[in-house]
């Protein structure tokens, strides 16, 4: 009997242990930026022909938990005003392959006006850059 409750109780404790590991990142990781990531700028944005909006220099791409967030500023640069946008996000690992992808759509940008944006995604240790690109506008 009490060897049926101390292989029971290791085995509980060997779950615990292991589903800990699995869930925790490291310290350094928990909070603020994450420093591995590379801070990509608007080389290889896709730029609209019809009308002018641009992705504003100085976006941050961090790490926040168990998220990563692309944060920024896009313009409207042009004489009309943009009712509706879309900005895609693709996340490439140390050998600039596309691992992962995500968007987010705006609206309503007057002509001069600026309008923050955020994309959202789960973290993933193989992503080390971020290319960012305006797909559509109306």
């Amino acid at each position: 009997m009490w060897k049926r409750l101390l292989i029971v109780g290791g085995l509980f404790i060997t779950l615990i242990i292991f589903y800990s590991i699995l869930t925790n990142q490291p310290e350094e990781y928990k909070y603020g930026s994450y420093s591995n990531i590379e801070y990509s700028t608007l080389s290889e944005t896709y730029q609209p022909k019809k009308k002018e909006l641009i992705i504003v220099e100085g976006w941050k791409f961090e790490l926040e938990g168990n998220y990563m967030y692309v944060r920024g500023s896009v313009e409207n640069t042009g004489d009309t005003d943009i009712s509706y946008y879309e900005i895609y996000a693709e996340y490439m690992d140390k050998d600039g392959k596309v691992i992962d992808s995500d968007w987010t759509n705006g609206t309503d940008v007057r002509v001069g006006a600026q309008q923050r944006f955020e994309i959202m995604t789960r973290y993933d240790e193989r992503i080390k850059s971020c290319r960012l690109s305006i797909r559509e506008i109306w």
